[in-house]
């Protein structure tokens, strides 16, 4: 399964953590909570040149298959 890491780009430093902890675990709380292997991947920068990642997340058990195509997308948005 391929989402986003987060609903917003990544707050301007310094943030108040506490004040952002819902928002921004909102779409990686769920696969933490249920043990689903999930993987975040940075995909560049966003608006304001903040970055921006996709996650991955597979069922319980599939750690390599999340894994495989974490390194498989990270190899194919890399610019290098």
């Amino acid at each position: 399964m391929l989402t986003p890491t987060l609903m917003c780009v990544a707050p301007a430093a310094p943030a108040d953590e506490l004040a952002l902890r819902g928002r921004l675990t909102k779409l990686t709380y769920p696969f933490n909570a249920t043990g689903w292997p999930a993987a975040a991947v940075p995909c560049g920068p966003a608006e304001d040149r903040l970055p921006a990642s996709a996650q991955l997340a597979a069922a319980p058990g599939r750690d390599a298959l999340v894994l495989g195509a974490a390194k498989a997308l990270e190899r194919a948005l890399s610019l290098d």
